[in-house]
């Protein structure tokens, strides 16, 4: 066959068509924007929260959490349905879907926007954690120096609420070491019940060293990491500290996202009384 020319049966390709593919774009946008999505998604979060809470107490923490807050899916025997991961991920998708909706953005909307963001910024950092978060524990006495962390498995619990013994798991290695100097441990007066501990260590960094205290309401941080006073063991009439070892790349975004949330509600606020006085 000579020249450039198609023979009659080859098939014909429709030039690129932006326009259509546009239309199909916002139709899909508004379907993910509308109202309905969240008032079914909501629930059923709210659902899971609430059975995860109570599992907790018969499968444990770690368990409890991984099966109805770090899945896509919630078995219920054969029938599968939404887990945490699935709500979070739409939820995030159709606030997407009203920003991009909202295009181009105007100066009236500036509160309406921040708000969405702020969410999305909360969504983000708790996939972030999710991803990369790495958790666990070391137990030291008095006296005793550790740089190796211990990973969470299932809680032994011996005895009362305050008194349980860890499983060994695998192991990680902290940039710095731990030694602990004292742990204080105080009791509701007339029990034996735990009020607050708290212990005071010596941080050693390479060739720097220095004093800190962790307490229940002011962890350490340092490198990334995050030393929590979680609890403590009663070991033949000696204490030992449990120091909650976190490392989270996300632990910013949900006070960003917080901070983003204020300025939009004010901002909307104000924007709602120029309106009003105009």
């Amino acid at each position: 066959m000579g020249g450039g020319a198609l023979p009659a049966c080859a098939p014909r390709f429709r030039p690129y068509d932006s326009g259509i593919m546009r239309a199909k774009l916002i139709v899909l946008l508004r379907a993910l924007a509308r109202p309905t999505l969240l008032f079914y998604a909501l629930p059923w979060l709210m659902c899971l929260l609430a059975l995860g809470t109570v599992a907790q107490r018969y499968i444990g923490l770690y368990q409890s959490q991984n099966l109805f807050f770090g899945s896509f899916l919630l078995w219920v025997g054969p029938v599968p349905l939404p887990g945490a991961y699935s709500l979070l991920a739409l939820i995030a998708l159709s606030l997407l879907a009203n920003l991009a909706l909202s295009l181009p953005f105007t100066r009236a909307q500036a509160g309406i926007i921040l708000t969405h963001v702020s969410v999305v910024i909360l969504l983000v950092g708790g996939l972030m954690t999710a991803l990369d978060r790495q958790e666990g524990y070391m137990v030291l006495g008095e006296g005793e120096s550790a740089h190796t962390v211990f990973d969470y498995q299932q809680p032994d619990f011996v005895g009362g609420q305050d008194r349980y013994s860890l499983k060994p798991s695998a192991t990680r290695e902290l940039p710095f070491t731990i030694r602990l100097k004292h742990f204080d441990k105080s009791d509701y007066p007339g029990t034996s019940m735990a009020r607050s501990y708290d212990s005071d260590v010596v941080v050693k960094d390479g060739g720097l060293e220095w004093n800190a205290s962790i307490t229940m309401n002011h962890p350490l941080r340092l490198h990334g990491y995050t030393l929590y006073q979680s609890s403590f063991i009663d070991k033949d009439g000696r204490l030992l500290t449990v120091l909650a070892v976190v490392k989270n790349v996300g632990w910013l975004l949900p006070y960003l996202a917080i901070a983003t949330l204020c300025v939009g509600l004010l901002l909307h606020l104000v924007i709602l009384s120029a309106r009003r006085r105009a």
